[in-house]
Order: structure tokens, then C-alpha cells, then sequence
């Protein structure tokens, strides 16, 4: 043991520690992997994981859940190249029951996602008694207590025809998630909840757009703690009234074309310089920083943006 490095519990003869590994995934072969799902099952802790401008049709069922578009098993920092040119869509088949775009075991509380969209349509049965439930994020139940805040900063999530819909799902009272620069599209079918969960969460969210969201954080099952989080600087379209919060909005964000995917901001977005007013939250192009995942960029015509960074 007086010999083991920094990264492992063991020591290499002749050579370095071996340092957390960079993983490329590409969808046309020129990267270790062509799925995004075989590089997270092939990670260790604390790597990273880079993942090309493609498409990914990604879906495991079977984890509790009735699956989930990618399944978190290890504590990982994965980045795609662009928010608009990463595409992960779902292969779950439509089916009743939970499902998730990302699920987090337990244990992997420190991982971060950012620069992909996830489509996640989820169709399936809607009857008062059974329905489909479609969740941005899944944290599952551990049997120990780590406290940990996963990221997900600059996210276009797109979820629709599901029966309920929501944000974050937690089972683990030591788990929040920090929501970043994120574009949550509920779709048109019904709003969406922000949260429900079976135990005490502290989250928070900001620079983010919630689109056709009803703004309600339900606890479920037999607990009495009420669910913390903290929204400040975001768009909660669809809410009756903004969460309480600072520099939080209720206004049609004004995407370049949302039914067809394209989320973007028109120049007249009431969304544009209305993120934090902190300098070092400033868009690329200078200004003041934006709310949702594709900032607009101020010498562009309205169907013109460039990421969040």
C-alpha cells in the first residue's frame, strides 16, 4: 500500500501513474467508440469523455427503471462538441413505466454532461391508472449516503408524449444536480413538473429555459421534507407566476423553430442577456450572458447562434 500512486491501488513498474483517460466517440469510426452507452461502460472513475458532432440512437432498458437513454454506472465528465451538433435519440421502445435520459447510479454524483441534445420522446399507454413518465434525469437509490452534485450545463433535452413529465427524479436524499444552461422542452402535450421525489434534494437552476413547464416540486411516497432548489435567471414558460427566485422570467423564449427542433433564439428572444449579470457568464460575442443552452449571437440574423461556453 506505501506504494500505490495517486490515481490507482496500484503502482506501475517503470512508468507514470495513469492519469484519468480521455475517451473519443464518434459515429463514423474515427473515435474509440461509436456509442456513446460503450464508452461510459468502458470508463473508469473520473474520465473523460469527448464525443463528436453525430447522431447516437442510444437505450438500455432493464435498470429499474423501464430503461434510459444512457445509464451512468461510473463518476465521468462527458462533452460533446457542439449542443446542436450532438443528437442523442432515444431506442426505448414505447412502453409504460419510468424512463429517463440520463440515469445516475449511485456513486456517480460528481459526473458532468454538457454540449448534446437529447431527444427523448417516450410514447406509450396514457390512462389514468398507467401512463408513461419521461424524466431528464433519473437519480437512482443508493444504499449509502454520498453527497454529490451532478452537472448538466449547456443541454437541449426535448421530451414529449409521455403521460408525466419531469426534470429530475431522485431516490437518494444525498444526491442535487445542478441544471446550467439548459433548454427543457416538455413539449405540447402537458407541462411538465420540475421535480418529484421520494426524498429531500437540494438543487438549483439557472440560465436554463423551461418550456411549458407548471413549475410544481412534488414529494412522493411517505416523506415530509420538502424539496429545495434554488432557480435564479431562467425562463419558466407555461407557470402561472416565475418560482421565486432572482432575475426569473415567464415569457415565450422565442426559439428559431422548437417544433422543429431547432432552439436557437430569435434576435427578439426575451431570453437574450437575461442570464447572470456576472462578467465571467458572458456569451462569446461579448454581451451579457443568455438564458438556455444556445446562446444568440449578437452579430447574427435571427436564425443564427452559437453555444453557451
Amino acid at each position: 500500500p506505501a506504494n500505490n500512486d495517486v490515481f490507482d491501488s496500484r503502482a506501475e513498474m517503470g512508468a507514470l501513474p495513469v492519469s484519468p483517460a480521455t475517451i473519443v466517440v464518434a459515429d463514423d469510426g474515427t473515435g474509440d467508440f461509436t456509442s456513446i452507452q460503450a464508452a461510459l461502460d468502458a470508463a473508469n472513475p473520473d474520465d473523460t469523455i469527448e464525443v463528436r458532432d453525430g447522431v447516437y440512437i442510444e437505450g438500455r432498458s432493464g435498470l429499474g427503471l423501464s430503461g434510459a437513454i444512457l445509464h451512468v454506472q461510473t463518476q465521468v465528465n462527458v462533452i460533446g462538441d457542439s449542443v446542436d451538433g450532438v443528437q442523442v435519440l432515444s431506442a426505448l421502445p414505447g412502453t409504460d413505466g419510468r424512463t429517463a435520459a440520463l440515469l445516475f447510479d449511485a456513486g456517480t454524483y460528481d459526473s458532468t454532461f454538457s454540449r448534446m441534445t437529447f431527444v427523448h420522446d417516450a410514447p406509450g399507454t396514457e390512462t389514468a391508472s398507467t401512463g408513461t413518465y419521461a424524466y431528464a434525469a433519473f437519480a437512482e437509490v443508493g444504499t449509502e449516503v454520498v453527497f454529490g452534485s451532478a452537472t448538466m450545463s449547456e443541454l437541449v433535452v426535448v421530451m414529449d408524449d409521455a403521460h408525466t413529465k419531469g426534470l429530475l427524479y431522485q431516490n437518494n436524499s444525498g444526491f442535487s444536480q445542478i441544471i446550467d444552461n439548459v433548454t427543457l422542452d416538455f413539449g405540447d402535450t402537458t407541462p411538465g413538473a420540475l421535480g418529484y421525489f421520494n426524498q429531500v434534494s437540494v438543487d438549483v437552476v439557472t440560465d436554463s429555459i423551461l418550456y411549458n413547464a407548471d413549475c410544481r416540486w412534488v414529494v412522493t411516497g411517505n416523506y415530509t421534507t420538502t424539496a429545495q432548489y434554488a432557480p435564479t435567471y431562467s425562463d419558466f414558460f407555461g407557470c402561472l407566476t416565475p418560482p421565486i427566485g432572482t432575475g426569473n422570467i415567464v415569457s415565450d423564449p422565442l426559439f428559431v423553430d422548437g417544433p422543429g427542433g431547432d432552439y436557437r433564439l430569435m434576435s427578439t428572444s426575451p431570453a437574450i442577456d437575461a442570464g447572470n449579470p456576472s462578467p465571467d457568464n458572458d456569451d462569446p460575442d461579448g454581451t451579457p450572458g443568455d438564458m438556455g443552452a444556445l446562446a444568440f449571437d449578437a452579430g447574427d440574423a435571427d436564425t443564427d447562434a452559437d453555444d453557451d461556453t
